[in-house]
């Protein structure tokens, strides 16, 4: 503003100058505000990036809604699993509990993803026919009664091993990996999941199996049986190893 205080001192409410006032005093009719108006096409002024960017952005939040859709599919399916298995166990401590949910979340996760291109037909996806007889590896470790639960999930059981044949096949079909199998002891006293007679067929524990060992530094005695290459040992169930169900043709 460029009128100045004194001059504003010598004039009347209705602009007319004061007794005595200086007569070249200017006399404002009124105060002039400049205001900035735009330019109409100031705002238009996007460069070829911008419009690229713009257009990316767009397309990375389409991704985004589209895959959050499909994830809470996934983790709808999930829960349900875990709550189904989960409910049966009282976790002993908080991290065993963690690596339980995290074997179950990665059984999931490998039933979805890595689905065999060979299922047998007559045994669903992701299993493998033999004599019969349908298997189902997963890679994924579990604690013992985890595993056995899963499989029962699965409609089947861990897998049982009653004949030199089916000890080759599978052996060949864990790939030579730790793998539990239906095999626990109760009291000392050993017990195939599915009812049978562990004493009447043949056994095939690994020389000096099985020992009880207990320098794992775990509570508890080595009460589960894992098929190790070409025999049978005898660890902590809560260790964590991949496992092999089966079940007969649907």
């Amino acid at each position: 503003m460029s009128v100045k205080y004194d001059d504003l001192q010598g004039l009347h409410e209705d602009g007319t100058p004061r007794d005595g006032a200086a007569a070249h005093s200017w006399i404002p009719q009124g105060l002039l505000v400049k205001k900035w108006i735009p330019h109409p096409l100031s705002g238009l002024n996007c460069s070829p990036l911008t419009l690229l960017l713009g257009f990316l952005l767009t397309v990375f939040f389409l991704t985004i809604i589209i895959t959050q859709a499909k994830v809470t599919a996934d983790v709808t399916e999930v829960k349900a699993s875990m709550d189904r298995i989960v409910s049966d166990e009282v976790s002993d401590s908080l991290s065993n509990g963690i690596q339980k949910i995290l074997g179950i979340l990665f059984s999931e996760m490998e039933s979805r993803g890595n689905r065999s291109q060979e299922d047998a037909p007559l045994c669903g996806t992701g299993w493998e026919e033999k004599n019969g007889t349908c298997y189902y590896t997963s890679w994924m470790p579990q604690p013992w009664k985890f595993a056995m639960k899963d499989c029962e999930h699965r409609k089947g059981h861990l897998v049982v091993i009653t004949s030199e044949e089916k000890m080759k096949f599978l052996s060949s079909l864990a790939y030579s990996a730790a793998v539990w199998i239906g095999l626990s002891s109760e009291k000392g006293s050993w017990k195939w999941v599915d009812g049978s007679s562990y004493e009447e067929n043949p056994k095939f524990w690994l020389k000096g199996e099985p020992d009880n060992w207990l320098g794992h530094g775990l509570q508890g005695a080595e009460d589960c049986a894992q098929l190790v290459e070409d025999g049978w040992a005898d660890v902590h169930c809560t260790l964590l190893f991949s496992y092999v169900c089966e079940k007969k043709i649907l």
